[in-house]
């Protein structure tokens, strides 16, 4: 990917940090009593959010006192949405939620003495699956232990939009055993490694899509670069001596391939004509022509998948051709190992 890193995964990494304001201290403050708590309510109850943003409710008391008021926020039974999977409540358990009979997993919100509301937010995350809208459900309550009142509970919901990914996913991979003098082998453990180079719409070769040493290798492709098609060709690095031992099979390449938050998904397997197999040289300086792997098109923000030589985008046949199409050797830039 040059090396492409896997965005889904820096999209994906969030954990809970508290993120909270007070108001301003309240001049009309009255001792803490027992029996006439401040009572508490929501300024905002519900509210309508995508995938990767962040909600923030405001929680406010109708009276400031001169001690903490602690309340707790729960994920409510009905929500849709999973915590932790879907979204983060952005408190820290600050206090032993045993200290008030809290069960684990239960949020600790706390307004400040002399203050009349604190602020809260929840993170709604990014994922890679394929979500209809959704709902996050929560509730805020008390205990009556605790230094504020709420009469029943507080209900708070944010509708949740799906996001696509701005990037497909592709991985690669040519993992095999075979056995050679009674032994078996993989062809990862043996160094066998490949390398695939993205080429525009006219089989000009652009750059190395995944050329790493990995294996199996993996891409992100933004689609930033650009609308039309694109297509993947493989070069062999390292055949791992294969060709002296006289084996004889293909090593065809299995692309999986996902754009997160929508329905393209799936895997294909490069065709027996497309793929090398055991004679195959190693070729680091890029002196023979690279192999077909599969194609992509970008059309605004529909992606789609297709394979130059079988499918019905280009038609049947151009694999004869793909040979004198190819142009760029000279330009391309040094693998990145």
């Amino acid at each position: 990917m040059t090396k492409f890193n896997n965005l889904k995964y820096l999209l994906l990494g969030a954990f809970a940090v508290s993120i909270y304001s007070c108001s301003s201290v309240d001049n009309d403050v009255q001792d803490y009593d027992s029996s006439n708590k401040p009572q508490a309510s929501a300024l905002n109850n519900s509210a309508s959010a995508a995938e990767g943003e962040i909600v923030t409710f405001t929680i406010n008391l109708d009276k400031a006192t001169n001690r903490d008021s602690n309340l707790f926020v729960v994920v409510d039974e009905d929500s849709e949405a999973i915590e932790h999977e879907d979204f983060e409540i952005l408190l820290n358990d600050q206090i032993d939620p045993g200290d008030w009979g809290l069960q684990e997993g239960d949020k600790v919100l706390t307004i400040p003495a002399y203050s009349t509301s604190i602020d809260f937010s929840v993170e709604l995350l990014v994922d890679d699956a394929y979500d209809l809208d959704e709902e996050v459900k929560l509730k805020v309550l008390s205990r009556r232990n605790m230094a504020a009142y709420i009469y029943d509970e507080i209900p708070l919901t944010i509708d949740v939009t799906n996001t696509a990914a701005d990037y497909i996913t592709m991985t690669f991979d040519w993992e095999r055993t075979f056995t050679y003098n009674d032994t078996e082998y993989s062809l990862c453990e043996v160094g066998y490694d490949n390398d695939f180079i993205l080429a525009d719409a006219d089989f000009n070769l652009l750059s190395y899509l995944a050329a790493t040493a990995d294996c199996p290798e993996q891409a992100i492709i933004p689609l930033s670069l650009g609308e039309g098609d694109f297509h993947v060709f493989q070069t062999l690095y390292e055949n791992a001596s294969l060709d002296l031992l006289g084996l004889d099979f293909n090593i065809p390449i299995t692309v999986s391939y996902l754009r997160g938050g929508t329905q393209l998904s799936g895997s294909y397997v490069q065709t027996d004509e497309n793929a090398y197999d055991t004679t195959q040289p190693s070729d680091p300086g890029l002196a023979l022509p690279p192999t077909y792997v599969i194609s992509f098109n970008i059309t605004g923000d529909v992606v789609t998948i297709f394979d130059v030589t079988t499918g019905e985008t280009l038609g049947s046949g151009r694999q004869a051709e793909l040979g004198s199409l190819l142009t760029g050797f000279s330009n391309l830039p040094a693998r990145n190992k």
